[in-house]
């Protein structure tokens, strides 16, 4: 299981590298092991709704999300934000 990057570790500050080809098998790797943390969060903690490639050492614009669906998880590749807020939270 690859270990989870906590707030602080200067890996999460790095801009992640765009995904050209979801299909490459370095990006179905990652994608894989993205799915397999998540999900082993969520079964030893009993919480969690998504991680980000760069918190298990993948510098890749890439996404696993679970929201409770009938599905699981989803994998967002190359996730884009607009219509930003200019209020800001944190959530731990």
């Amino acid at each position: 299981m690859p270990t989870i990057r906590l707030a602080g570790d200067e890996a999460l500050c790095r801009v992640s590298a765009r995904i050209d080809d979801i299909n490459d098998a370095a990006v179905v790797h990652a994608r894989r092991e993205l799915h397999q943390a998540l999900a082993h969060f969520r079964a030893t903690h009993g919480f969690g709704r998504g991680i980000a490639a760069p918190q298990i050492g993948h510098n890749l614009r890439m996404l696993a999300l679970n929201l409770g669906g009938p599905r699981g998880a989803f994998t967002m590749h190359n996730p884009e934000l607009f219509n930003l807020s200019p209020r800001m939270i944190t959530m731990w």
